[in-house]
């Protein structure tokens, strides 16, 4: 029931949101008598119809009217910076990225390690409304010694309209469970594993290209719920015991991705 819930809770809110979706960014496209073609912002507009032009790297021109054959606006889905790069202002994006997480004070009290590794990747998607939030879904892998499934809500957003920028990222979700490794104590057996909530808030890097591909690395701190029931069997003679651990996974999380 609670699943059921958070699905139907997160997809009422992002098709909410992107039905909601509205950004007046636009820019002009100057079709010249020549043939070719100019992509800019107009800036002013004579009575005589000659232009004010500003091009996406920064510079400024002026077109006279019997140069000029048509103009036209179109939906800007791309901030150009000043270097030529480009940087996602509005529109669907999609990410891939890869997780590696790590924490210490996560043995058990029967085990000798302290230290504890693990691996994911995870796949996004949504609507970018501006540079500074885009809402979406996204499901991955991870494995802490028990492996989960998580579903998300994904929140994330760019500072600065620059080829190298700060980005902040939180998703929140539900971890269901897939498995895991044996106990490392060989005298419990896992019966049953119940995944839950996963929380995953990071800050970091993007780094834009010329092309509609950006690179991310981010850290941040990773939760992940789950309750395991275990059955001790160490005394033959005695009738087998079992424990239920709530269990919360805490790792500092490194992620490097895609997004387009």
């Amino acid at each position: 029931m609670i699943t059921r819930t958070f699905f139907t809770f997160c997809c009422l809110i992002f098709l909410s949101l992107s039905v909601s979706a509205q950004e007046n960014q636009s820019q002009n496209i100057i079709y010249l008598k020549d043939g070719s073609c100019l992509k800019g912002t107009v800036l002013n507009k004579t009575e005589e119809g000659d232009l004010h032009l500003q091009l996406f790297n920064g510079s400024e021109l002026f077109l006279e009217n019997d140069l000029i054959s048509q103009v036209k606006t179109e939906t800007r889905k791309q901030n150009y910076l000043r270097s030529g790069f480009s940087q996602a202002s509005r529109g669907l994006y999609y990410g891939i990225h890869l997780n590696f997480l790590g924490a210490n004070g996560a043995r058990q009290e029967w085990e000798a390690e302290a230290r504890r590794y693990g691996a994911g990747a995870h796949i996004v998607g949504g609507y970018r409304f501006n540079r500074f939030i885009a809402v979406g879904l996204g499901l991955g892998f991870d494995g802490y010694g028990d492996y989960f499934v998580p579903v998300m809500l994904d929140l994330r957003g760019i500072a600065l309209k620059k080829r190298i920028s700060p980005v902040y990222a939180f998703q929140v979700g539900y971890g269901f469970p897939a498995g895991g490794e044996p106990d490392s104590n060989g005298e419990f057996v896992t019966l049953e594993r119940e995944g839950g909530m996963m929380i995953y808030p990071s800050v970091g890097i993007r780094f834009e290209t010329r092309r509609n591909v950006a690179f991310i690395f981010d850290v941040g701190a990773k939760l992940q719920n789950m309750t395991k029931s275990r059955q001790y069997n160490w005394q033959w003679w005695v009738d087998p015991s079992i424990y239920i651990d709530d269990i919360w996974y805490r790792s500092l999380a490194f992620r490097f991705g895609w997004e387009f």
